[in-house]
């Protein structure tokens, strides 16, 4: 209905409401409903307006919040600024809801795991949770100051599996801010089985942020997962999002063995002046996936001054030891004025290390404008370490680069394979314009594009069953070039193309 609580503070959990069940026979069903008022409400512990809290071998929970409930100066001391919904021990079949219209303002976490707005944590191992988000809900200057989430966090301390979280509809995220995660954090500290993330809709990230990662949105994966589904697709936006250290929108950081990764960007978004530490928008990083990285960014996304203070302008993408990737960019993208203040790729940093069977395209009708660099890859910086083999990296069907510039090497595109056991390695540029690029420095080169595929040298006192007759040194990497069009790029050495 329209209950009002005003003023009220709570020393446990539950500023205003708690609920709680231990170990319940039946399937609970919880639901706050209406044009309810929580202004100016606290709990020393969790939930700063309302709690539920469910103990050991919960199943079937449907909790749903729903309406135009308002949730203003609302403070917890450990998660949940506004709603706490915690799982323990064992949980099954949960599903939380929050959808209407919802205004959550000044709503605060002070510390615990986060969740500034809406906190949904499950302590123990958990099977078939939902947590959606729907409707039009708006997060306004919600906290979570060093922990995850500013307005949002789903957290997992255990091994979960089959999560299912969903934001979708028309949320708002204003000045939102966490310590990882500006906006929203999905967070597993166990190994996550076949986890199923979509973020679909028409959403709005205006001036959240995040000094450890993901000014708007952070993903984490702390031990690796198996299936994992993460997909964001519709019409968003992201203006102003920031990080000191990680991605300025969206950070992703998977450590552990992680089997079939897959994320997919779809659809239409748009990133302005957004900044990060690492990746000004967009920086994913995965450690150890054994198969099957496979990374998509499709549709027509935009990227206005955009900018990194380390790598990747606007995207930067790591992957370490990695049996089996792919990366495919394609679709109407627009890349400008981007930046990577102090090192490699003004608009994309792709890095591997240790890896096989790498396959990135480039490909249709984006745009490189004005981007730069401090020293490598104007626009697009890819380096590729250890034993890299079967590396297939295209450019084709329709890039444009346009006045991107650099210090030292590749005013537009840089590609380098630095391996001692390099093989089977190939570049290939198709069908690709650029004008304008330049490399600044006196000795500078590789004026629009620069390929470089080199070895240790071996050791010749070594025996010569670990010489394998010099092809440790005399690799194979074979650069192609077709229908390529450059215009007014200048550099020291190779104007146009160097490849050493």
């Amino acid at each position: 209905g329209a209950s009002n609580f005003s003023h009220v503070r709570n020393r446990g959990s539950g500023g205003a409401v708690a609920v709680e069940f231990f170990r319940p026979s039946i399937a609970p069903a919880l639901v706050v409903r209406g044009a309810n008022r929580f202004t100016n409400v606290s709990a020393t512990n969790t939930g700063g307006a309302y709690a539920a809290l469910f103990y050991a071998e919960t199943q079937r929970v449907h909790a749903v919040v729903e309406g135009t409930n308002l949730f203003d100066t609302t403070t917890a001391r450990l998660e949940g600024g506004a709603l706490s919904f915690l799982f323990a021990l064992n949980s099954s079949d949960t599903h939380v809801t929050l959808t209407g219209a919802n205004t959550f303002r000044n709503a605060v976490s002070e510390g615990g795991t986060g969740g500034g707005g809406l906190s949904v944590l499950y302590v123990g191992p958990s099977a078939n949770a939902t947590v959606a988000v729907d409707g039009s809900n708006t997060f306004q200057h919600c906290r979570a100051p060093a922990t995850f989430g500013g307005a949002i966090h789903v957290i997992f301390t255990d091994e979960s599996t089959d999560a299912d979280l969903r934001i979708c509809g028309n949320q708002s995220f204003i000045a939102t801010s966490g310590g990882y995660g500006g906006a929203v954090a999905y967070v597993w500290h166990g190994r996550a089985a076949r986890p199923n993330i979509r973020i679909h809709g028409t959403h709005s990230f205006i001036g959240t942020s995040a000094p450890q990662n993901g000014g708007a949105l952070y993903f984490s994966f702390f031990q690796g997962s198996v299936d994992s589904y993460l997909v964001l697709d519709g019409a968003n936006q992201f203006v102003g999002t920031s990080s000191i250290l990680g991605a300025g929108a969206i950070g992703l950081i998977s450590n552990g063995n992680s089997l079939r990764a897959y994320l997919a960007f779809r659809g239409t978004a748009n990133f302005s002046h957004t900044n990060g530490g690492l990746g000004g928008a967009i920086y994913l990083h995965y450690l150890n996936t054994m198969e099957e990285g496979y990374v998509a960014v499709q549709g027509s996304y935009t990227f206005e001054h955009s900018s990194s203070n380390l790598l990747g302008g606007a995207i930067a993408i790591e992957f370490f030891r990695i049996a089996s990737s792919s990366i495919v960019i394609h679709g109407n993208h627009r890349f400008t004025n981007c930046s990577a203040n102090e090192d490699i790729g003004g608009a994309i940093f792709l890095f591997h290390r240790e890896t096989q069977r790498v396959n990135v395209t480039l490909s249709g009708p984006m745009v490189f404008e004005g981007c730069t660099a401090l020293e490598i890859g104007g626009a697009v910086g890819g380096l590729f370490l250890g034993n890299t083999s079967d590396l297939s990296f295209d450019i084709r069907d329709g890039p444009h680069f346009r006045d991107c510039g650099v210090s030292t090497q590749g005013g537009s595109v840089s590609l380098a394979v630095v391996a001692p056991q390099a093989s089977n390695n190939r570049f290939l540029l198709q069908n690709v314009t650029a004008e304008g690029s330049y490399v600044s420095q006196q000795y500078g080169t590789g004026g629009t594009f620069y390929f470089q595929c080199s070895s240790d040298i071996p050791n010749l006192s070594a025996p010569a069953t670990t010489k394998q007759g010099l092809r440790a040194w005399l690799h194979t990497c074979e650069t192609s070039v077709r229908n390529v069009s450059i215009y007014g790029a200048t550099a020291a050495y190779g104007g146009g193309l160097a490849v050493a």
